[in-house]
């Protein structure tokens, strides 16, 4: 496998997760849901996505480049009940379909996966993330705008920016130029 995954539960689990993250974010930012996936008999994988949480290396940043690094979890007959990508990890996740195996079914779920975004959502979002990386929120900001999150999922968000490549920014620029 790549280096820079979290992992939950036992390997011997007899069912298996694979998490992929949004932009922003980190392996870690999924301990909630990995956690109740656990206590369901689950062995979870979360890797961290190329400029991601101190990951560096590659200037590829076509959704296909993400899904081609994230290829060596799938190695060695290694296959997934449930595969759960969010928001840019979800994009990932569906160019992750020809690697899954012909003989086994697998639940792929995506979460504001922003397929089917147009120029202009496109160009929106490529400000957002200049603008948030920019000037990043302490946990205090996320808890007072996000109730619904707990103060981990705020930790994680501030930790996730903040080990965020900014030269990821290129994903987007590239699916503008996809666009045209």
């Amino acid at each position: 496998m790549t280096n820079s995954a979290t992992q939950w539960g036992s390997t011997t689990a007899t069912r298996r997760a694979l998490l992929i993250h949004g932009i922003t974010m980190s392996s870690n930012s999924w301990e909630g849901l990995a956690q109740l996936l656990v206590a369901e008999g689950f062995f979870v994988v979360a890797p961290n996505l190329l400029a991601h949480a101190g990951r560096q290396g590659n200037t590829d940043y076509r959704i296909s480049a993400f899904a081609e690094d994230l290829r060596p979890y799938f190695a060695m007959d290694t296959s997934y009940d449930v595969i759960i990508g969010h928001s840019f990890g979800g994009a990932v996740a569906a160019s992750l379909l020809p690697f899954l195996p012909k003989t086994k079914e697998t639940t792929v779920i995506l979460l504001d996966p922003g397929l089917e975004s147009t120029e202009e959502q496109t160009t929106m979002n490529l400000n957002l993330f200049l603008k948030e990386t920019a000037n990043i929120k302490p946990v205090e900001v996320h808890m007072a705008r996000n109730p619904a999150w707990s103060r981990r999922d705020c930790v994680f968000r501030t930790l996730g920016m903040t080990m965020c490549d900014r030269s990821a920014v290129e994903v987007f620029r590239v699916i503008v130029q996809l666009s045209k």
